[in-house]
């Protein structure tokens, strides 16, 4: 099915349209960037998803950020983006009117940029300075690549250290998950980096995120469990394909989010909203119910497992065995 065809069902399913009719272009617009909308607020959430990626990312030679605790510490993770700088010949100082996803210690690539240059400060959505000067003057496109290249989580739910030392049987060992008032807890932070850690605090920010690690880590890989995305179909005509359930909840659920825009004017046989919510619930907890994870009971304590720290109960752990 396209997004098209998609669509068709939840404007029927709004009263909308007559059988074997076809909406105006500007409608179905309408439609799919709700659909977008939509998919973007779902995937802040774990069991709207189908499915749970485990990503392997060798450290190697990756240094990792350059920034306040040194290169073995932090790591980004995330999308390559680009952002638009003028630089002047023999300036530090890259102005840069929008400096939003910029962090210091990232490294910084394009025309005029000498290799191996980070960003050591920010004024916000002003300027940037640079570690060393650039050699190019004007208008410039600068790239910013992350440590590890990969979908950025929205949430981390599990993390091992990956140990490849011998690459064909190789060895988990369970890393804490802490959050940063665990993470400013820790008294000595950079030290000669070794190819053993067990902690991260994973600072969500975007479109790369920032893994904090400890001790410093300067070998073997980091295995990152996270939850997956729900991507909507890009145009009308693509096509799109999920598990069983989700045609249901997508075509109840934009019905509801379009049934504003289906006005008197331009519906058959508007049908009322509430209904149509309700539908829409069932469908999309029917979603839930089959990927929520195996439910489990656990204690506020580690019990010597590697977990956090703190004594605060985590009641959607506590019910479904996964935060939501």
């Amino acid at each position: 099915m396209t997004a098209a065809d998609f669509l068709y069902g939840c404007f029927r399913k709004c009263g909308q349209m007559r059988p074997g009719y076809t909406n105006s272009p500007e409608l179905l617009a309408d439609g799919l960037r709700e659909w977008l909308a939509w998919f973007d607020a779902l995937n802040a959430r774990r069991t709207n998803q189908f499915t749970t990626p485990d990503y392997v990312y060798p450290i190697g030679s990756n240094t990792g950020l350059n920034g306040i605790y040194g290169p073995n510490v932090q790591f980004t993770l995330g999308p390559v983006f680009t952002v638009s700088a003028t630089l002047t010949i023999g300036s530090a100082v890259a102005v840069i009117p929008n400096t939003a996803g910029l962090i210091i210690g990232q490294y910084i690539t394009g025309t005029g940029i000498p290799a191996n240059t980070y960003i050591t400060a920010i004024a916000v959505n002003t300027s940037v300075t640079l570690s060393v000067v650039a050699t190019a003057a004007g208008a410039q496109t600068l790239t910013i690549t992350p440590t590890f290249t990969g979908p950025r989580p929205e949430k981390i739910l599990r993390m091992n250290l990956w140990l490849t030392a011998t690459p064909t049987s190789p060895t988990r060992i369970p890393m804490a998950i802490i959050d940063v008032e665990e993470w400013n807890r820790i008294n000595v932070v950079q030290f000669t980096a070794t190819d053993v850690a067990t902690t991260c605090y994973p600072d969500y920010q975007f479109p790369q995120m920032v893994l904090n690690i400890w001790p410093p880590l300067n070998g073997n890989s980091l295995e990152i469990f996270t939850w997956g995305f729900l991507n909507a179909p890009a145009t009308l005509t693509a096509s799109y394909s999920a598990p069983p359930g989700y045609q249901d909840a997508i075509e109840w659920t934009l019905a509801t989010r379009l049934w504003g825009l289906c006005t008197n004017q331009v519906a058959v046989n508007r049908v009322d909203l509430r209904w149509l919510e309700g539908k829409a619930a069932k469908a999309r907890q029917a979603v839930r119910d089959v990927n929520r994870s195996m439910p489990k009971l656990r204690n506020d304590f580690g019990g010597g497992r590697a977990t956090s720290h703190t004594a605060v109960c985590d009641w959607g752990l506590l019910l479904v065995g996964s935060p939501y």
